[in-house]
């Protein structure tokens, strides 16, 4: 999650950068003419393509943002409430008295049942074992 936090934050930080090389204004279409409005001021330009293609990806670059910072306020939240301690390091917040109990007894039963239970072993191919259990 943090990976992912990082890698919006430094799509916000692009996208921040790329929109003030934009021009101001917003696009608007009146029916087959290209109007790019400031303020309250309209100037047609359907003759230029280039004014047209920034001011689109403009609007694609705020609605990205919205997404983008929306995403990181859930994942800054979460990632700060989130707790993904291992059994391990909780027992180590423990006192003395329970820190020098042997790990199995903090163990559900059934786990500590299921690594003492028997079972058929694959005999095939024994040779390529490389891995030692108990």
């Amino acid at each position: 999650m943090i990976s992912q936090l990082n890698k919006y934050n430094k799509e916000l930080k692009n996208i921040h950068v790329e929109l003030d090389t934009l021009p101001l204004g917003i696009l608007v279409k009146n029916g087959e003419f290209y109007t790019h409005k400031t303020d309250e001021k309209g100037i047609g330009i359907t003759n230029n393509p280039q004014l047209i293609q920034q001011l689109a990806r403009k609007k694609y670059l705020l609605i990205r943002e919205k997404q983008l910072l929306a995403n990181i306020k859930i994942l800054t939240n979460f990632t700060s409430k989130h707790n993904n301690t291992s059994p391990q390091e909780l027992i180590s917040t423990f006192t003395k008295t329970y820190q020098s109990l042997p790990t199995s007894y903090f163990h559900h039963p059934s786990v500590t049942e299921w690594s003492k239970a028997s079972y058929n072993k694959n005999t095939l191919y024994s040779e390529n074992l490389i891995y030692q259990s108990t």
